[in-house]
């Protein structure tokens, strides 16, 4: 099976994401309900979960909250891709309550733990939040939906644990007060004795460039071998307002 077994199961049971459109959703939901209480897998149990939350059960949505409680690396996974597929389905209609989960996830800072039969060694050494961020790309998902209270959940995931993916996902959500956020991480990165250790430079340009922050032009001088740093001084950077205390 390509991908996690949810991904699989996804694609072989498509229509389960029409129902919620198709019919009437107290007894759908009902009938989810039960069959999820049936299943044995909880991967299946998650499968019927991610429908049913979409018709507001309660047990779904518990189900999904309990399985946040887990750090053993396959059960993550799982769970970090039901998160995204319910993030593309609601978009901006994003709940609060899914808000509230994803930035559990994404400032989760226990270690991963598993069984040497479901992954390689080196996965252990990731938390939640790192597994979250780089290889589920949940900030990614999240900016996408540009839906309200996006930023507030990215920012504490940045703070918590500033990564490429992190600037790509502030700069994707195009609100104004990430701008201090990312100044801020361009200059640790430049200031940086071990420069691996933070996003990238040419992300972070980009992500200025984007936002037209004034204050970046110094920062932006010390990286002369970073092409997306100079097209950002030869472009808007150079000419935008300064950031004020309201961004």
């Amino acid at each position: 099976m390509w991908g996690t077994q949810f991904e699989g199961l996804c694609q072989s049971n498509i229509a389960l994401d029409a129902a919620v459109d198709l019919y009437q959703p107290l007894p759908m939901r009902s009938i989810l309900e039960k069959r999820m209480g049936e299943a044995s897998p909880m991967v299946v149990k998650l499968l019927i979960a991610v429908p049913a939350v979409r018709m507001s059960s309660a047990p779904a949505m518990s189900l999904l909250k309990n399985w946040a409680q887990t750090t053993e690396w396959s059960e993550v996974r799982e769970l970090h891709r039901a998160l995204g597929h319910l993030l593309y389905c609601y978009g901006q209609e994003t709940p609060p309550w899914l808000l509230a989960l994803i930035e559990k996830v994404l400032t989760d800072e226990r270690k991963l733990t598993f069984d040497h039969s479901s992954g390689p060694s080196g996965v252990a050494a990731r938390t939640v939040l790192e597994h979250g961020t780089e290889e589920e790309r949940l900030p990614l998902a999240l900016a996408r939906t540009r839906c309200p209270g996006a930023f507030s959940v990215l920012e504490a995931n940045f703070k918590k644990y500033p990564s490429d993916y992190g600037v790509l996902a502030l700069t994707w959500l195009g609100d104004p007060r990430a701008a201090p956020l990312l100044l801020d991480a361009l200059r640790t990165r430049t200031l940086a004795l071990q420069p691996s250790s933070w996003p990238d430079v040419d992300d972070l340009s980009r992500a200025v460039a984007r936002y037209r922050i004034q204050e970046s032009v110094p920062l932006l001088m010390e990286h002369p071998k970073s092409p997306e740093a100079v097209t950002a001084l030869g472009s808007s950077v150079i000419f935008a307002p300064r950031l004020t205390s309201k961004n």
